[in-house]
């Protein structure tokens, strides 16, 4: 389900290292099945065609050593640009809002998160995803109310049944306690998980739990 990680100045708290270790898991892939997937079911041969090639460039800044995020950026802003209209267009925020981050713009990438899932139709199941998200980088921002905010909803989504991305949820709000040397309530929110295996069958995140328990 889903990658990224952050550069180099904030790396050195460890409650940034938890939040993008989350983020980490929560862009790239997911993104590049999302453009596949909708790309069956929407028209917007040209939308696709500019999201691949965003998806594309982003990738190679991931892996480069000195990645020009500016150069994503202006990318993105055409690229949704010339999605207007297309179902596609919260995608290219997605990855706007992932560079932000990565540029410790994180007021900006959350703004742009925003937009994102504002831009859903209110029936989308990505809305969780989105939430996820932006709520893993409030918790990287500098203002104490935007973490706490950013804390809230991801507390939220671990709690709700309803949503799809809950056992990421749930794995991430465990691993922002633990960064936060609160490890019982590290260790209970990692328990409740890895208890609903059967529900997250298969899941990535109950078998990091599990070794993220094992280590307690």
């Amino acid at each position: 389900m889903i990658q990224a990680k952050k550069v180099i100045s904030a790396v050195q708290d460890p409650k940034t290292k938890a939040t993008l270790i989350g983020l980490g898991f929560l862009t790239l892939s997911v993104l590049g099945w999302f453009s596949f997937r909708w790309y069956k079911v929407y028209t917007g041969k040209k939308a696709q065609q500019v999201l691949g090639e965003c998806l594309f460039e982003y990738q190679k800044a991931v892996d480069s050593v000195h990645p020009l995020w500016s150069e994503i950026n202006l990318m993105n802003d055409l690229g949704y640009d010339q999605a207007s209209g297309s179902s596609l267009q919260p995608f290219f925020l997605v990855m706007q809002a992932q560079s932000l981050a990565r540029q410790q713009k994180i007021g900006q990438a959350v703004e742009h998160m925003q937009r994102a899932i504002d831009g859903l139709s209110s029936t989308s199941p990505y809305k969780n995803y989105f939430a996820l998200t932006q709520s893993l980088m409030q918790l990287d921002a500098s203002k104490k109310e935007e973490r706490q905010k950013g804390f809230e909803q991801l507390q939220q989504l671990a709690q709700n049944a309803d949503n799809q991305y809950g056992d990421a949820a749930q794995f991430h709000l465990g691993d922002y306690y633990y960064a936060d040397n609160n490890f019982e309530q590290a260790k209970k929110t990692w328990q409740t998980l890895v208890a609903q295996k059967d529900v997250w069958q298969d899941s990535p995140w109950v078998n990091s739990a599990e070794e993220k328990l094992a280590t307690l």
